[in-house]
């Protein structure tokens, strides 16, 4: 990375470093890191428990590389009164900087201060904060420096309908950039761009337009933090199987990121069929209250009590060792809140091979048949009734029906996992290409190179042109639409033509049933009468979609969307498969 390009540098933080109290910085040797790291524990003793949740971790992370690797002459890390303590004792133990001369309060900010050398850019850590950034341009630097604004979830309910109306209020130019960490994040952003622009044109006669860029820029990992480590010696300090085959989930497991339902049945299958391998799933994480409970009944059910292991309150060094301790990395997401995946790296980072659906940010981070395997996944427009919900029930009744319509092939999922349990040297050279690929493509020193690159074009830019600012007009009306934006997150798309056949019999998904609809707390994502009959209808023979649509639309006063989403849940559990 070239030393400096930039003199001047601000970042924007929100919210304090390490938003979870009992997160750890790295391990350093040296008496000052070690006193630093004891005040920072005793500073946040007092605070009430927070669990570690992907998107404070992606901020802290992105904020550590930019500091680490020192992208301007003079960094600048702009917070709000209340976190500066917090936000100078993380730098100080963590980078064993002179926070003085970094940490700038808002708004009590003389921004003089940042006039000698000027300000260059400024690096916006969040969308969450995107438009307090915007505001501080506008309103009290008046100044036309380039933002750079890295976008993290998009799907909740507020942000697809709030964030991009406001972030269109504001005055943008060509040398702003939206970053996003995948692709596929970049591609929905740029659909609810469009979408809002089109309709507030159409119906508003307000040309609505974002002057600069969308670009995609992966998150770091600390690929020295995250590696290698001895198996045997991790097992042991964690009490774990010292024999056997350990696949590992790391993250928060709940019904709203990663259903762990529908691969309980094969999993049993895969152990008793490798009983010499003694296959044990390990389940560690934050954990969602109502769904372990309903989890652990679900294993108990299925006499799995001996082969699913659940670690809660998982520490960072915690988290290091069950990346050691681990054969592979499993994480089956069906989550629109998913753009991304932090997990997937460090477990790469650690030499895992990973098993990820074929979804959103994961078919980007994995290397299918590399460095581990893509599952494919179905979905189906089925969003309709939902437009409005999330202003009632909230983002997480959105996201639990949505991805109770997100299917995962069981088959190749058992295939995949089949593979690695039953071929060692396979396994060992995934492991080999999976260290490689987080270094070369992850690491903390690749993603601030980029960043640094990114900002140097966009103030090259910015030295080549004028500003011209706009008039601001009032904000229109845009209703979410999930499958629109995030069709392409699925690998195949239910289509009218496809045909269904049942893999269950009705006797044993009205059993299921009776135990599953525990799990909805709102008391409308399923309807278990349009779940049975559409099996029964499938069970007569090979059936289109279409013609489920009609035969139910005569029986049921559904919307087309209502009936696809109960196909997609009967799919999803293995009750009912897609042959083209």
């Amino acid at each position: 990375m070239t030393k400096h390009p930039l003199r001047a540098a601000a970042i924007g933080l929100s919210d304090p470093p390490q938003g979870s109290y009992f997160s750890e910085p790295p391990e350093k040797s040296g008496t000052s890191q070690r006193y630093m790291k004891a005040i920072l524990q005793r500073f946040f003793a007092h605070l009430p428990r927070r669990a570690i949740r992907g998107g404070s971790v992606a901020v802290d992370n992105l904020l550590s590389a930019l500091v680490q690797e020192q992208i301007a002459e003079s960094l600048y890390i702009c917070v709000p009164p209340n976190i500066q303590h917090e936000t100078e004792l993380w730098v100080r133990s963590h980078h064993n900087l002179a926070s003085e001369a970094l940490i700038r309060s808002l708004p009590s900010l003389n921004w003089q201060q940042l006039s000698v050398p000027p300000l260059e850019v400024w690096f916006e850590l969040s969308n969450l904060n995107a438009l307090s950034s915007l505001r501080v341009r506008e309103w009290f630097t008046k100044q036309d420096y380039p933002l750079i604004i890295t976008n993290h979830t998009l799907s909740l309910h507020n942000l697809l309908t709030d964030y991009v109306f406001q972030l269109l209020l504001h005055q943008t130019f060509p040398w702003d950039s939206l970053v996003c960490s995948s692709a596929a994040s970049a591609t929905a952003l740029a659909s609810m761009i469009d979408n809002i622009s089109t309709r507030s044109e159409k119906r508003l006669n307000w040309s609505a337009k974002y002057h600069g860029r969308i670009d995609t820029i992966p998150l770091p990992v600390d690929t020295e933090y995250y590696c290698p480590g001895s198996q045997q010696l991790a097992r042991r300090r964690l009490k774990l199987p010292e024999h056997g085959f350990l696949v590992l989930y790391l993250g928060y497991i709940s019904h709203t990121k990663a259903d762990m339902t529908p691969f309980l049945r094969g999993l049993r299958e895969i152990s008793t069929k490798h009983l010499e391998r003694h296959v044990t799933l390990v389940l560690a994480g934050v954990y969602d209250e109502p769904y372990q409970k309903w989890l652990q009944s679900e294993i108990n059910h299925t006499g799995m009590q001996d082969t699913v292991v659940f670690r809660t309150d998982v520490s960072p060094s915690e988290k290091r060792l069950l990346y050691h301790a681990a054969d592979i990395f499993f994480s089956p997401s069906d989550t629109l809140q998913e753009s991304f995946g932090l997990s997937v790296v460090e477990a790469m980072a650690s030499g895992l091979p990973q098993v990820v659906s074929d979804w959103d940010g994961y078919r980007e981070l994995v290397a299918d048949g590399e460095t581990g395997y893509l599952i494919p996944t179905w979905w189906g427009r089925c969003d309709e009734e939902l437009t409005y919900s999330g202003w009632f029930s909230g983002s997480e009744h959105d996201h639990v029906a949505l991805g109770q319509s997100v299917a995962i092939n069981l088959h190749n999922w058992n295939e995949a996992i089949t593979s690695l349990v039953s071929n060692p040297p396979r396994l060992h050279e995934m492991s080999l290409k999976s260290r490689e690929r987080a270094v070369s493509h992850y690491s903390n020193k690749v993603i601030a190179a980029r960043y640094q690159k990114l900002a140097f074009d966009l103030v090259e830019m910015r030295r080549a042109h004028n500003p011209v600012f706009t008039t601001k007009r009032n904000v229109p009306f845009y209703t979410p639409e999930y499958y629109s934006t995030f069709a392409h997150y699925a690998t195949f798309h239910l289509e009218p033509t496809a045909f269904l056949i049942t893999t269950g019999d009705t006797a044993e998904l009205k059993e299921f049933l009776l135990r599953y609809t525990l799990l909805d707390r709102w008391g409308d994502l399923y309807d278990t009468e349009l779940l049975t009959a559409i099996q029964m209808d499938v069970s007569v023979g090979p059936i289109t979609v279409s013609n489920i649509l009609k035969v139910q639309a005569g029986k049921h006063p559904n919307s087309s969307h209502r009936t696809i989403r109960h196909i997609m849940w009967l799919v999803k559990h293995g009750f009912v498969e897609i042959t083209c």
